[in-house]
């Protein structure tokens, strides 16, 4: 996919941050607070208008290739899991959708790693 090309580490992780906030259809106070803590307006604005203008199938399938690229750094994969943890946590509830995409992420880190 052409948009992966020109994805940065910092917009990939406000891609995957407010993909999964908004998964649950719920965009909490919290979620968001956490979000400006995590990721700079600029990645947020570019979060929001791909999340915007593509299909679940779409981004799920940015979200892998990003993540075999920056997962290969060893502590850019630990922070990704953090931060992920970290916003399903952040309402105080951890909704289906939120722990599909952590599920689909490790299955996904599975494949690739092994």
């Amino acid at each position: 996919m052409e948009i992966i090309k020109n994805l940065s580490y910092n917009e990939f992780i406000a891609l995957l941050l407010t993909y999964t906030a908004k998964s649950d259809n719920d965009f909490d106070i919290n979620e968001r607070y956490m979000l400006t803590k995590k990721v700079d307006f600029e990645d947020l604005k570019k979060a929001e208008t791909m999340i915007r203008s593509l299909d679940k199938d779409q981004i799920m399938e940015i979200i892998k290739e990003a993540y075999s690229y920056f997962s290969k750094d060893k502590v850019k994969k630990v922070q990704i899991y953090s931060d992920l943890e970290e916003i399903i946590n952040s309402d105080g509830f951890v909704h289906e959708n939120e722990l599909e995409i952590l599920n689909t992420l490790k299955e996904f880190d599975k494949s690739i790693h092994n």
